[in-house]
């Protein structure tokens, strides 16, 4: 395994647990509040992580992106109604999108994949080994922002 995997693997572990750990500092009526009719609560956004690893997974396999359906993911996202099930889900996607990082051979880590989520994207396999990274990332970001809207200041 290449250091770009196992950093991504390890990054990835690490922003996953502190996604999980900043929503558990929520109230639980905070969990599913929503700043406004058009945002997503704090839990709609964990579910989507949960979900998301496993996107990543025919992507760096198969080298093709996954059919995109989006009343097929709601309804996938339905089937979590708990914290504690939201975050089984997603590590147990994580720890098959770990599997797939590490079988990617270093020259396949160079092959283009064509991305579902906006026409004409392309991006290499080494980077689409940090998609979920980013992901969680990104909607840490986002839950921590939920907690200042209802005034949480505290870092968590």
């Amino acid at each position: 395994m290449t250091g770009n995997q196992q950093t991504s693997i390890a990054a990835t572990r690490d922003s996953v647990a502190a996604l999980f750990r900043t929503a558990r500092c929520m109230p639980e009526d905070k969990l599913t509040w929503k700043p406004a009719d058009t945002a997503r609560s704090a839990f709609e956004i964990l579910q989507e992580c949960a979900q998301s690893a496993k996107w990543f997974i025919p992507m760096l396999s198969g080298g093709k992106s996954p059919e995109w359906n989006f009343e097929a993911v709601m309804a996938e996202r339905a089937q979590w109604t708990t914290l504690d099930e939201v975050e089984k889900v997603c590590l147990a996607n994580c720890e098959s999108l770990y599997e797939a990082i590490a079988a990617v051979t270093p020259e396949g880590q160079e092959e283009e994949v064509d991305i579902p989520f906006k026409e004409g994207w392309k991006e290499k396999k080494r980077n689409i080994m940090w998609f979920q990274y980013w992901n969680t990332v990104y909607h840490t970001g986002q839950v921590n922002y939920i907690q200042t809207l209802y005034g949480d200041r505290e870092m968590h």
